[in-house]
């Protein structure tokens, strides 16, 4: 007998996809106690394996011997293997059914229980397993089947026999017991919001963080560890609700990247912690509210170890309990500007900032306009200066005796770290000799006091005009 002949060529072909929320034999590359997500940068592979190489060999001649080798096929079978009798609200409890050499299967009728949904999951894993015994060729063909039983509410349910019919024969699981409770997160995840400043003025940019703490799975029995990587694969991104942090969420996934990590001891814990931040500026004082943003994750219940073609070991995931936590907020209180010593010309800048002014014509006549443009920079690169709002030129003294200057507000431009705006001055006579100094005050959060700026003043000629009197120069200002 030829020593090939004891030995047996298995070819498999598998299709698996997993989310979270529903399993679906998610495969994580797992060797020893190291990390999962180290494993797949440190696993051999195919091209660096003479022993690969040597198996691919073989299983080639294997392959070509089982096509001259007389077949032998096994009969039909179905088997059940039931759920653990522990279950959770929101997270579907699996029975695998596993059908073997079957040419017709009809998909079993689901019985109605009260607090239970049941479903087919779409996802089959389908094998073909080839063996050469004494020169006979034996096949077997398998498909793997999963029925998701999913509790609604808490309780315990008896869940009656399911029957499958295979190649015309009914074949029936047992009935089973599931005990639902609601899934509590523990300590297993945490989630909070900080800023920096802690404690911002209204107006204050800030660096808004949500922090996500997830503690390693761990499952000592099959020796494994999931890092990084894995822990956030477990985030039902969908199924959470980011509230502010929704952008930051959306780039990092269409970037396919996760975000920042790092590991944190608190207590006697040991915490992945993920952050995501945002620019924030605060319009009231008092605690913000973020009660709407909420982290969903699939936290694993069984692991088990499976090996590939290339005898990789991976830990694959083969049921979830859903995990749900509310993020608090971090002892973020925000301060309102102080009313005393606050300049009359105060628009609501917060912050550090340095102004400039230009004027264009700067020889002109009684009731002409002058193109004034203000250019306010800030000192520092989180400044945010979208809302950045300029003087009222007509409120200040020192330009209304003698200029015309529209009331309306006027919008900026925004270019780099400068905000930039437009005015027309009309001077009322041809006594102006200059633009004085344009005042703009802040409130700087650094020192918690108020701070004032000014620019240079701008020499001009105003001759008297032909012909004009004041009630057109009024008409002709009022007009802009």
């Amino acid at each position: 007998m030829s020593a090939f002949q004891n030995m047996s060529l298995h070819a498999h072909s598998s299709h698996r996809s997993w989310r979270p929320g529903a399993l679906s034999g998610r495969t994580l590359t797992a060797v020893d106690a190291t990390r999962c997500d180290e494993c797949s940068r440190s696993g051999p592979s195919r091209s660096q394996s003479p022993l690969g190489l040597v198996t691919f060999a073989v299983i080639a001649f294997l392959a070509a011997m089982s096509m001259l080798a007389p077949s032998h096929a096994f009969a039909a079978d179905a088997k059940f293997r039931l759920p653990p009798r522990e279950a959770f609200v929101g997270s579907p409890s699996v029975i695998e059914v596993t059908v073997t050499n079957s040419d017709k299967l009809v998909a079993p009728v689901f019985p109605e229980v009260d607090g239970l949904s049941f479903a087919a999951s779409p996802e089959q894993n389908k094998s073909t397993s080839i063996s050469i015994i004494n020169g006979t060729k034996r096949e077997t063909r398998t498909v793997v089947m999963r029925i998701l039983v999913t509790p609604n509410r808490e309780g315990t349910f008896s869940v009656p026999s399911l029957t499958m019919q295979v190649d015309g024969k009914d074949y029936r699981s047992d009935p089973f017991l599931l005990v639902a409770k609601a899934s509590d997160s523990g300590d297993l995840m945490f989630a909070e919001i900080v800023s920096d400043p802690p404690n911002p003025y209204v107006g204050q940019p800030t660096k808004l963080t949500l922090r996500i703490g997830m503690q390693p799975f761990r499952d000592p029995s099959i020796n494994v560890t999931f890092g990084g990587g894995d822990m956030w694969s477990l985030v039902d991104i969908q199924g959470s609700s980011w509230g502010a942090f929704a952008t930051q969420i959306a780039q990092l996934e269409q970037s396919r990247r996760r975000p920042t990590e790092r590991e944190e001891v608190r207590g006697d814990r040991t915490y992945f912690l993920f952050e995501i931040a945002d620019a924030w500026t605060p319009t009231r004082p008092g605690e913000p509210d973020f009660t709407g943003i909420e982290v969903a994750a699939s936290w694993p219940t069984s692991v088990r170890l499976v090996k590939n073609f290339f005898d990789q070991t991976s830990a694959q995931i083969r049921s979830v309990r859903p995990l749900r936590v509310k993020a608090s907020v971090a002892g973020i209180n925000v301060r309102p500007l102080p009313e005393a010593g606050q300049p009359a010309s105060f628009s609501g800048a917060v912050g550090r900032f340095t102004v400039t002014a230009t004027a264009k014509p700067t020889e002109v006549s009684v009731g002409d306009p002058i193109t004034v443009t203000l250019s306010v920079k800030a000192q520092s690169d989180t400044q945010s200066l979208e809302t950045l709002q300029p003087p009222a030129f007509a409120s200040i003294p020192a330009l209304a005796k003698d200029f015309r200057i529209p009331a309306d507000q006027v919008a900026g431009t925004v270019r780099d770290r400068e905000k930039i705006f437009t005015q027309t001055f009309r001077p009322l006579n041809d006594s102006v000799k200059e633009i004085p100094a344009i005042p703009f005050s802040y409130f700087d959060p650094a020192t918690g006091t108020y701070g004032e700026a000014s620019t240079t003043p701008i020499p001009i000629t105003v001759a008297v005009a032909e012909r004009m009197n004041l009630s057109q120069i009024v008409g002709s200002s009022t007009a802009g």
